[in-house]
């Protein structure tokens, strides 16, 4: 079976290969390095309880989260660079290369960066553990942090896979990125911060832990959903659906850019009917700017993140912005027409 094109995968190489080394020496600086220095197996999360994703090491896993996301959208923009110059593109498209052939070259570098960075922390792990004669009482942990890291890496870099092939501009494109990763992060930080100001709105959702006894609410949903996937039975569904929806990722990069526009190389999207998603997602940040600006002038008020002034700066007031944009990206992309 043929894996990809060579040509093709060595052009991709030589623009992704240097993730390797830096992807393996960040996973090495969050994870093994603690185990080697304290012989602590609890500081890379695992231990008779798996809490991959709680407890004290919190923060530590989110920095390293964030700092790995950085990582493949700089690596995901570096595979698209070529095809995204306007001095290269025309390049590009007259090279003999299906564009099926182009998108799915990229798609396994990627993928082999990552997997191979987590597999080489991974065999350092064992080593260690194998050294310190308690790799029988460690092994599985470490195989279940192997394979939640590398599905939810896999995971996080089709999603911008599949956003990069949307776009025309590696620079606009990653900022763009940036904005739809980021989206389900504001939205749970309005969803908190709302039910903290608000006692009516925290009722209706229920508080969590002391609501698990109390009947189905949204609030006891999620307490439990969370405490399933941080199970080991609940680490194992969660990696096989991300792996499928990573898959689903792919399918439809592959559709969109062998579909997009190339003669619009340049432009905010190569796509010209992804542009409405775009203007609703700018005039969203606007209103979610809009939000923190009134949060911190009325953080001394009753009104400070009140529900229904939230709901005015975030859907309402976007709305004039909406058709405001379009003529912003209209007047960008005659740059380049």
């Amino acid at each position: 079976m043929k894996i990809g094109n060579k040509a093709l995968l060595y052009k991709d190489w030589k623009y992704g290969k240097w993730f390797l080394p830096v992807i393996t020496l960040e996973l090495f600086l969050i994870f093994g390095l603690n185990l080697v220095q304290k012989n602590d197996f609890t500081i890379i999360g695992v231990g008779p309880q798996i809490q991959i994703l709680l407890g004290p090491e919190l923060f530590r896993y989110s920095a390293g989260l964030f700092l790995l996301t950085v990582t493949m959208l700089v690596m995901s923009s570096a595979l698209f660079n070529y095809e995204r110059k306007i001095t290269t593109y025309t390049c590009a498209t007259s090279m003999p290369f299906k564009r099926a052939d182009i998108i799915k070259s990229k798609w396994l570098i990627g993928s082999y960066n990552i997997f191979f960075s987590f597999f080489i922390v991974y065999a350092l792990m064992n080593t260690e553990l194998i050294l310190n004669f308690c790799w029988k009482d460690y092994f599985k942990y470490i195989t279940y942090w192997f394979v939640i890291g590398v599905s939810l890496s896999l995971f996080i870099f089709g999603l911008m896979m599949l956003l990069q092939s949307l776009n025309g501009s590696v620079i606009i494109g990653s900022l763009l990125t940036v904005l739809f990763v980021g989206f389900p992060i504001t939205l749970m930080f309005l969803f908190i911060a709302i039910m903290e100001r608000n006692p009516c709105v925290s009722l209706a959702f229920g508080n969590g832990i002391d609501s698990v006894n109390s009947g189905f609410n949204i609030g006891n949903f999620i307490y439990r959903m969370f405490a399933f996937f941080t199970s080991i039975s609940g680490i194992i569904t969660l990696s096989l659906i991300l792996l499928a929806i990573t898959a689903l990722f792919y399918i439809i990069s592959k559709k969109i850019y062998v579909n997009n526009h190339l003669e619009l190389t340049g432009r905010l999207t190569t796509v010209p009917s992804y542009e409405r998603v775009i203007r609703v997602v700018i005039a969203y940040y606007t209103g979610f700017v809009l939000t923190l600006i009134s949060s911190a002038i009325l953080s001394n008020t009753r009104y400070f993140f009140r529900l229904d002034i939230v709901i005015a700066l975030c859907l309402i007031v976007p709305a004039p912005l909406y058709l405001l944009n379009g003529k912003l990206i209209r007047i960008y992309n005659k740059r380049f027409e």
